[in-house]
């Protein structure tokens, strides 16, 4: 079953990536579906999706596709839930960023939020950008 997508704002060059697989020894105690989350953005240099992924061994920068590519389908078909937005240009204020995928995405992203987890990062973005999400993304179960 695949899980809708949010659009947030107008131009997309930006995916947030949830989903529930967690190899770290505390995944378990994240939120069921939400125990995971990675950003993919467009690079207008290299002319592609780039994916930022902050694992065990640590940060992994991917190119995914082109932009022309329909990555939002294939990622809801893999069973991830998929918010799109508008990357903000600011630096993350120091001197303390969060280790962690959360940390890493919000950074990259340059989203203002006090998330620590994925599902409080999503909840988030939901909640500070509602009057512009074009359909509400289901949890999974």
């Amino acid at each position: 079953m695949s899980r809708p997508v949010v659009y947030i704002r107008g131009m997309t060059d930006a995916l947030v990536i949830f989903e529930h697989n967690n190899l770290h020894p505390l995944g378990g105690l994240l939120k069921r579906g939400y125990r995971h989350v990675w950003c993919a953005v467009i690079d207008e240099r290299a002319h592609s999706w780039i994916g930022h992924d902050m694992r065990l061994e640590g940060h992994v920068t991917t190119v995914l596709c082109e932009p022309d590519y329909p990555l939002v389908q294939y990622l809801r078909d893999q069973g991830k839930e998929v918010i799109a937005i508008e990357r903000e240009a600011r630096r993350t204020p120091g001197p303390f960023i969060l280790n962690n995928c959360v940390g890493l995405t919000k950074s990259i992203c340059g989203i203002r939020s006090s998330a620590l987890t994925p599902w409080q990062l999503r909840q988030h973005l939901i909640k500070s950008r509602s009057g512009d999400i074009a359909c509400h993304a289901s949890p999974s179960t």
